[in-house]
């Protein structure tokens, strides 16, 4: 196993616009201001030369004339308050199909609640997997989670979060996943951001807001080379 200290970067808030209404119609100027917060997103290249695991430098090294690996660190932050209360979010990662971008060894897979991992992540062999953390909450026939991985293997994944018994979702939540690229290419990649808030003055009513591909572009487009 092979250790990594990847921190995410500094903190972006994300205008979200409204997109779904359920309910009564609502000014779109009633969402307050810091709402959603997305680390832009640290990366470093896996070569078998920066791996002090032999075990992890062999499979670099092995698929370095098909694949180069990249592990990517970011954070995502909601913030509810008396107003208004997150109650879902999700954050997105996307590559166009024809790159072949494939994402493993998301982290989390599943939580409980929201709460920070550590920055030192541990890699292990094969395909360069993350050390998961599980936790689960429910009875026997209902199993519910508060952050879910969606998505591994494909080139459009992410994360999904909930609010559960009654509390909403507030705090940072660190994120990280293994993408793998075909050797040698420039990748660009875009994240694109969700979130449904209830504000106190609608009372039951969820009001849905997205981040426009243009703004997270600007913002939190990234490439990998």
């Amino acid at each position: 196993m092979h250790e990594v200290e990847l921190a995410e970067g500094a903190p972006v808030e994300i205008p979200v616009q409204l997109r779904r209404v359920r309910g009564d119609a609502q000014p779109i100027d009633l969402l307050e201001e810091g709402t959603v917060l997305i680390g832009q997103p640290m990366i470093r290249r896996l070569t078998a030369e920066g791996v002090s695991d032999a075990e992890l430098a062999a499979f670099i090294r092995s698929e370095a004339r098909t694949w180069d690996y990249y592990l990517m660190a970011m954070s995502c932050t909601f913030v509810s308050s008396d107003k208004q209360k997150v109650v879902e979010g999700r954050v997105r990662i996307s590559f166009p199909p024809e790159t072949q971008a494939t994402s493993h060894s998301m982290d989390p897979l599943l939580l409980e609640e929201i709460r920070q991992l550590s920055h030192r992540i541990t890699l292990t062999v094969p395909c360069v997997i993350v050390n998961p953390e599980l936790t689960y909450q429910g009875d026997r026939n209902k199993k519910e989670a508060a952050v879910t991985a969606q998505g591994e293997g494909r080139s459009r994944f992410g994360w999904t979060f909930n609010a559960l018994n009654g509390r909403p979702l507030h705090g940072v939540q660190r994120l990280r996943v293994v993408v793998r690229v075909p050797a040698g290419e420039v990748t660009a990649g875009q994240i694109d951001v969700a979130a449904s808030m209830r504000h106190s003055k609608f009372s039951m009513n969820v009001f849905t807001y997205e981040s426009s591909p243009k703004q997270t572009r600007d913002a939190l487009g990234f490439r990998l080379q």
